[in-house]
């Protein structure tokens, strides 16, 4: 999992991960917003995508590179799967970051792990806070071994 830098050292041991939502709905509400996110990334729905990153994710990556970057990624064509969600709580915020990880199957890849972090927003809605994408591709690991693989995803903490 990824874990958060947080604003000062100090904060590091605040900073806390969980299995409990903060709220009944909060689960669902960052898994359906996961769906609906990946779902339009690989439908090349990517106005529809972009607008769910928040807007500090938005200056860090314009549009157009985001869109090349997604479109690029696309190419491989997979499935994607969730495969569990956490709470990382700040004591600096007044709610958690919603946390969902999930695996794809591609067949360019040997394997690929990602993570959405979600914020929420003063409206009660979510935006994406940071996404981030592990994967090894079948041309740098043309001969991966189970175990080879098994130790890629341990590298990357992808959770099954």
């Amino acid at each position: 999992m990824l874990i958060l830098q947080p604003a000062t050292p100090s904060a590091a041991s605040q900073i806390t991960v969980s299995e409990q939502a903060p709220d009944p709905a909060a689960d669902q509400a960052v898994c359906t917003a996961t769906r609906d996110f990946l779902d339009a990334k690989d439908q090349g729905r990517f106005e529809v995508a972009y607008a769910m990153l928040s807007g500090a994710q938005q200056t860090r990556r314009p549009r157009a590179a985001w869109d090349e970057a997604v479109r690029d990624f696309n190419r491989q064509a997979g499935q994607w799967r969730g495969s569990g969600v956490s709470w990382l709580h700040d004591p600096a915020r007044p709610y958690p970051y919603g946390v969902v990880e999930y695996n794809g199957d591609y067949a360019d890849l040997v394997f690929m792990c990602g993570v959405v972090i979600w914020e929420r927003q003063q409206d009660g809605g979510w935006r994406v806070f940071r996404e981030v994408v592990n994967a090894a591709s079948r041309a740098d690991a043309p001969n991966a071994t189970p175990e080879q693989i098994a130790a890629g995803r341990r590298q990357y903490h992808c959770r099954d």
